[in-house]
């Protein structure tokens, strides 16, 4: 009878440990998903959202019950975007303000996200659209979503998705607001002659950001217009030298009251590889 009480229980230690292995596997291995997409109603577009912000300067309003779908084109990944994801979808882009750091780790650069809009503000801050959790009178000021309160206003979805940046001139910048938080290529563009072999930012011991001047070459033979490039002191770039010669360069267009700026998400935005042009 002994025996057979040791082979039972030998079968059962057995079985015990081969439970234990299989649950100890399945916590090594968490499933994927990074496909996952939970498909909530969208019942706004972007563009609809924040076109009546366009051109104006400190107009707010507190949003509805209404839900947006975007693919994050910046995070705050390299500094020079900071507590602030921008999104867009087929129409448009707006700044979602979030009281956060490390946002890239939940919402890095080619996450789709939903938000969901109720309880949140837009604004135009500066004269850039901006998503924020509250709002001082006159529009002045904007408090990003608090921590605890992302996920709640902020839906993760599928990642990676890829946008592709939608191919400017200057000259289609001049009325900025269709272009706001959009990702942009710019082509036959280069530092100006102040602007270039230089570092982009000077440090923030000097400074909190520098702003360089891009210049469009006009046919090789001269500049057409320019446009501000902005650069954060504190961006893990910012010591790194702007190059001399020309070509294109991706990025975000926002605005800071009337004066139209270009950000980028890090150097590899900058392509200006062909000799400079005169």
């Amino acid at each position: 009878m002994k025996g057979i009480r040791f082979a039972a229980l030998g079968l059962t230690l057995i079985g015990t440990l081969a439970i234990n292995s299989c649950i100890k596997k399945s916590f090594d291995n968490p499933p994927d998903l990074s496909s996952f997409d939970p498909h909530l109603p969208v019942n706004l577009k972007i563009r609809d959202l924040v076109s009546p912000l366009w051109g104006t300067n400190g107009s707010y309003r507190v949003l509805g019950d209404s839900t947006i779908y975007g693919i994050v084109i910046a995070d705050d990944h390299s500094g020079n975007f900071y507590k602030q994801i921008i999104i867009q979808d087929s129409t448009a882009g707006i700044n979602v303000s979030v009281a956060n750091t490390y946002l890239y780790n939940d919402y890095p650069i080619g996450r789709k996200v939903y938000i969901k809009l109720k309880g949140l503000y837009i604004t135009s801050y500066k004269g850039n659209p901006e998503l924020a959790y509250a709002v001082t009178a006159g529009g002045n000021t904007a408090t990003g979503i608090p921590p605890t309160l992302q996920d709640s206003f902020i839906v993760k979805a599928s990642y990676p998705n890829t946008v592709i940046p939608r191919e400017c001139r200057l000259t289609d910048l001049s009325f900025p607001g269709p272009y706001l938080n959009m990702l942009l290529k710019l082509d036959n563009m280069q530092f100006d002659t102040v602007s270039m072999n230089t570092v982009y930012a000077l440090p923030s011991s000097a400074a909190t950001s520098t702003s360089r001047t891009l210049v469009e070459c006009n046919s090789g033979s001269g500049t057409a217009s320019s446009i501000v490039l902005y650069n954060s002191s504190y961006a893990t770039f910012f010591n790194a030298i702007t190059p001399s010669g020309y070509g294109t360069i991706t990025g975000v267009l926002t605005v800071y009251g009337s004066t139209n700026q270009f950000q980028i998400r890090d150097t590899t935005d900058v392509q200006f590889t062909e000799p400079r042009c005169h």
